[in-house]
């Protein structure tokens, strides 16, 4: 899960929300390629401060809190 950390800030053409890893992981490959981000600089929106990684909560996480 990428975690929306900007506090309003935004890159354009990039939702600020929290996202699941499979719809980041989609959504940085398009905006690399709409913006034509050069081979030494893939991977911007991981290293942005916007968002942050978190681990995905375990169906026995959520059993606990429940």
């Amino acid at each position: 899960m990428w975690k929306y950390t900007g506090q309003g800030e935004f890159i354009p053409g990039v939702p600020a929300v929290d996202m699941p890893d499979a719809e980041f992981e989609r959504l940085e490959e398009e905006y690399e390629r709409n913006n034509q981000v050069p081979a030494n600089q893939t991977g911007c929106l991981k290293r942005s401060p916007l968002y942050k990684h978190i681990k995905d909560a375990s169906p026995e996480d959520a059993r606990k809190e429940g």
